[in-house]
């Protein structure tokens, strides 16, 4: 939270208000979307009495959101607080949401200054991984990769990696997802 607050502070000390939401990739930068999650997969052993260990991994397809709040510092380049997140009925935990989610600050590279540019993202943060809304395991180091093409002036298509660690009170949990979205940009 205090993350997005920094992002709104500091959008709104430098940028002017009748520059913002203009049109050019520039300022003050909200957006958000939704599209299909490929791939979710978490793995995790756990070892019982006696050195037994049992492995536990589930690959799933979902559904895909994503959400970016930052700035535009020229034509070219953004800084954000990226959310990406999919989620998935799970198998093993009786069909209940299971969500993979990155919150972290990202890097944003578009090619061109004009319209129709392909452009990348990198981003640092943690991950989390939840099943049915409840903060089943804590957050920790993830990152971020991505890329996209902006096909015209608000709308782009995206596709982004995010992988991370998060650990429950016996184990740790490797968790990563694969997700393409359709996005709305307001800058």
């Amino acid at each position: 939270m205090r993350i997005i607050l920094f992002f709104i502070v500091i959008s709104l000390l430098f940028t002017s208000p009748t520059h913002a939401f203009d049109g050019k990739r520039e300022g003050i930068v909200i957006g958000g979307g939704l599209g299909v999650g490929l791939l979710n997969k978490w793995e995790s052993s756990y070892s019982y009495q006696f050195n037994n260990t049992y492995l536990f991994e589930e690959k799933k397809m979902g559904f895909s959101a994503h959400l970016i709040i930052g700035y535009a510092f020229n034509n070219k380049n953004l800084i954000t607080y990226e959310n990406s997140s999919n989620a998935y009925n799970s198998s093993i935990f009786d069909n209940k949401t299971a969500i993979h989610s990155f919150d972290g600050i990202s890097w944003h590279h578009y090619f061109s200054n004009k319209r129709r540019s392909f452009y990348t993202a990198i981003g640092v943060g943690f991950y989390s991984f939840e099943i049915n809304s409840k903060g089943t395991t804590d957050s920790k180091a993830g990152f971020l990769f991505g890329g996209g093409y902006e096909f015209a002036a608000h709308y782009q298509v995206a596709i982004r990696y995010c992988s991370g660690k998060t650990s429950s009170i016996q184990n740790e949990i490797e968790v990563k997802h694969l997700g393409i979205t359709f996005t709305v940009i307001a800058f």
